[in-house]
């Protein structure tokens, strides 16, 4: 066994990998079975640059095949894992790219840091109960008093002064909504799944049987 031997199992291997990120990313789903064609390609990568090179066969480059297959399964995994985390930020980015803050969205921002400012001085502001929450009207939310204090200042304003913070606004909301989204490593370790230990199986056997030189003899 030579390095053209392991590069060519590798090649194999990753461009399964590559078939696997790019169903994961289009589709929003990962499909076991594919782990199954990335054994396969892994093990004839490298068996077809063995074969090219007149090597002969022997357990280690089934052994050979069988960790690159591995490996590339999951490069898979964690591309996908990637790219799907990667579209959730671009997909929350355009949302907020293109909305839409009203007089009310602001003067409640205001109104926040006003309830925040209270809070630090000892003058805590009792929070609203659930249902008032959830009714849609951003001013029952607050104290009238807090309310009126931030629809004063929103008002004073210049036109260039709303403009920044309506940005600002929309920048502080879409890091809120971004630190929501879990990072790659974490969506990678929560995709495993009972049924990846039968696709790893079949993809680790095909590679072994045809890197090997067996797969054809069973």
């Amino acid at each position: 066994m030579n390095v053209s031997t392991i590069l060519g199992g590798v090649a194999g291997g990753l461009a399964g990998a590559l078939v696997w990120i790019l169903v994961g990313y289009f589709t929003g789903y990962e499909v076991g079975y594919i782990a199954w064609g990335v054994g396969f390609l892994a093990g004839a990568g490298l068996r077809y640059f063995a074969w090219k090179s007149d090597i002969e066969e022997s357990v280690a480059q089934g052994i050979a095949a069988a960790i690159i297959a591995i490996g590339c399964i999951l490069v898979g995994k964690l591309g996908v894992a990637y790219l799907l985390v990667e579209k959730e930020k671009q997909d929350i980015a355009a949302e907020f790219d293109n909305a839409s803050f009203d007089d009310d969205t602001m003067i409640a921002a205001e109104a926040h840091q006003i309830v925040a400012a209270r809070n630090r001085e000892g003058r805590p502001v009792p929070r609203p109960k659930l249902d008032i929450l959830l009714d849609g009207d951003p001013k029952n939310d607050f104290p009238k008093d807090i309310w009126d204090e931030a629809a004063r200042k929103w008002r004073q304003m210049s036109d260039a002064e709303r403009a920044a913070a309506i940005e600002k606004e929309k920048e502080a909301t879409r890091q809120q909504a971004e630190a929501r989204v879990p990072d790659a490593m974490s969506v990678f370790k929560g995709s495993f799944a009972p049924w990846d230990l039968l696709w790893a199986f079949l993809a680790v056997g095909t590679a072994y049987k045809i890197g090997v030189g067996t797969y054809s003899n069973e």
